[in-house]
């Protein structure tokens, strides 16, 4: 599949953080219903160019060779419903990217394929039609180098040593695995404090340096809105995806159209 490091594109929609497992289903039902709501706009114009889902799509991933395991009941219902979304969005003309998230970087070229998408780079640059802007957009876990814990974890598991073993495990094993490393990461979250576990602004601000950008979007820390840095460079976040406790999907985006950004609520 092909890798997208750069996106010259007028209009698109930002979504992350959707955590798509069997367990909250109707955030998969609502999403593909809301998605199709705002891309397909009758004024052809007006359509976003691109969706893009950066990162942590699934709340976990243990390989694409579930997708033809009998085991695969597990996520089939998902990724049928995301097909049929993505197959629609590309009759529109809409192409979908998909960027590796922290839960769900073992997705594939298997995967993308049944889901008609583009795979992502771990940065994109947006670029607007005339080269006025650029805006970096990442999951954003790289970034929250304060999380020594996570930071540690993370560059274990992207080792393709940590890879092959993994994926070398029987479905079960490595489902039982994914679970567990859930739930150690919740019981974590507990005893660590948000600023912690958020974006360090002086790494943002260094990371927008490094790549001649004044815009920052992100996912990952499920601190939804515009925040300004020290430099004086914006950093927005994207809306999480969740149930409340009344049975209602709560999620959102941000769109980015003609350099204008703002954010989307459900």
């Amino acid at each position: 599949m092909m890798v997208v490091s750069e996106i010259k594109a007028d209009n698109v929609l930002i979504c992350s953080d959707l955590h798509l497992c069997p367990e909250n289903l109707p955030i998969t039902n609502f999403f593909c219903k809301w998605v199709l709501t705002q891309c397909d706009n009758k004024n052809i114009n007006n359509r976003p160019e691109w969706l893009l889902i950066l990162g942590d799509l699934f709340d976990h991933w243990i390989g694409d060779d579930l997708i033809n395991s009998n085991k695969r009941n597990t996520f089939e219902t998902i990724i049928y419903k995301l097909e049929k979304c993505f197959l629609t969005l590309k009759s529109l003309n809409i192409s979908v990217g998909i960027m590796h998230g922290n839960r769900d970087f073992l997705m594939g070229d298997l995967l993308l394929g049944h889901l008609h998408a583009k795979q992502l780079d771990n940065l994109v640059k947006l670029k607007s039609p005339d080269n006025s802007s650029d805006i970096l957009l990442v999951h954003g876990d790289e970034l929250c180098t304060d999380d020594t814990q996570h930071q540690s974890f993370r560059k274990l598991v992207k080792t393709s040593y940590w890879q092959e073993q993994f994926k070398s495990k029987p479905i079960d094993v490595r489902q039982k695995i994914a679970k567990s490393l859930r739930t150690q990461s919740e019981t974590k979250k507990t005893t660590k404090s948000m600023k912690i576990m958020d974006v360090n602004t002086n790494s943002a601000d260094i990371f927008l340096a490094q790549n001649n950008a004044n815009v920052l979007i992100h996912g990952h820390t499920h601190l939804p809105g515009k925040n300004i840095l020290p430099s004086g460079k914006c950093r927005w976040v994207i809306p999480n995806w969740t149930v409340n406790n009344c049975g209602k999907v709560i999620g959102g985006a941000i769109k980015v159209e003609k350099n204008k950004i703002s954010q989307i609520s459900t």
